[in-house]
């Protein structure tokens, strides 16, 4: 994960970072497959940050965004044992694929790029997860923001 960190952290810092595609769908696979990273400066600073710049700015093609939203739509994402009752980590792979599912949503309600259906889906879905969330915590000592 070391060389992604670092790419995500020259990323953030200059405007005009550029990725080949390969590397951007690495860097996305990586991004995902953490984003329930337990350290907050990797959770938040790296990754959700660096989601919400790829998105907003328009880096990620239509199809890479509804990759990314399908991922966090899915059972290992968003539903991520939601039904165990044990207070668990597993609230920031949840909170977390939520936050970056609203971010896809806010882009396109300006762009208008994602079918209707789509839309309509992930917003039937987020919904489901408020119905189900049972972790209220904003905070976790030592790990940082959750939901």
């Amino acid at each position: 994960m070391g060389t992604y960190l670092h790419r995500m952290q020259d990323f953030l810092n200059i405007d005009t970072y550029h990725f080949s595609d390969d590397q951007l769908d690495s860097l996305l696979e990586e991004m995902l497959e953490n984003i329930g990273h337990t350290d907050p400066e990797i959770r938040d600073d790296l990754i959700f940050n660096s989601f919400v710049k790829l998105i907003l700015k328009d880096y990620v093609t239509k199809e890479q965004t509804i990759y990314i939203l399908q991922k966090c739509m899915s059972e290992q994402y968003l539903f991520f044992n939601i039904e165990d009752k044990t207070i668990g980590d597993s609230v920031f792979t949840r909170s977390f694929s939520a936050l970056v599912i609203a971010t896809i949503l806010y882009k396109d309600a300006t762009t208008r790029n994602l079918s209707s259906e789509l839309v309509l889906y992930a917003i039937h879905v987020g919904i489901e997860y408020l119905l189900l969330e049972q972790d209220y915590r904003g905070y976790v000592e030592e790990k940082g923001g959750g939901t």
